[in-house]
């Protein structure tokens, strides 16, 4: 389904405030409130350098990689922590997305995660399960083929990989499609009758 952009947000005086202005007056007061609520006790020397080191350094992560463009955001998923590759393998940008599973940093619990998230569009899963260093893994697999989001041609490639109880937990997976459900079950059928 696409995604509807909500109208302009206009303000009523002089008509020149926009949604960019609107949402970061809305962060600012989100900010401050969570300061206010959770200032239980003053921060040592060390938690205040802490804590003061992302506005420093720009803003938070997020408004960081808002920020960015295209070519900076690819940059970031090849060379980047793991907490930016987390946020930059839900971009929109195919791009980003393909460089944040190229990257030489990615570890298989990275990918294990991406392949669990249930908010990650096909494209990505895809190139999970054409990358041929995460072979090694296990549970990647099972991850993918439990995921409702998973193209159906890569869960039927998968089925051969799976062992029977992971097979009988798909054919009681009611969050995946039917076609896999059935081929899941063909395969688990086929199995016992060796």
């Amino acid at each position: 389904m696409p995604a509807i952009d909500p109208p302009e947000i206009k303000d009523s005086s002089d008509g020149s405030r926009t949604r960019e202005s609107e949402a970061a007056s809305l962060l600012e007061e989100a900010e401050a409130a969570a300061a206010s609520a959770f200032h239980l006790c003053d921060p040592s020397e060390a938690e205040a350098k802490e804590m003061a080191a992302p506005a420093e350094a720009g803003g938070s992560l997020i408004q960081r990689l808002i920020r960015m463009t295209v070519p900076e955001r690819v940059k970031a998923a090849l060379a980047g922590t793991r907490d930016e590759r987390l946020l930059l393998i839900r971009d929109q940008n195919r791009i980003v997305q393909r460089a944040v599973i190229q990257s030489p940093q990615i570890s298989e619990r990275d990918v294990e995660g991406f392949a669990a998230m249930g908010n990650i569009g096909e494209e990505v899963l895809r190139l999970i399960a054409a990358e041929r260093r995460f072979r090694r893994s296990a549970r990647l697999p099972v991850l993918l083929a439990q995921n409702p989001h998973c193209p159906l041609d890569v869960t039927l490639e998968l089925l051969k990989h799976l062992n029977a109880a992971d097979l009988q937990k798909l054919v009681r997976n009611r969050m995946i499609g039917e076609q896999a459900r059935r081929a899941a079950e063909r395969e688990l059928k086929r199995r016992k009758g060796k």
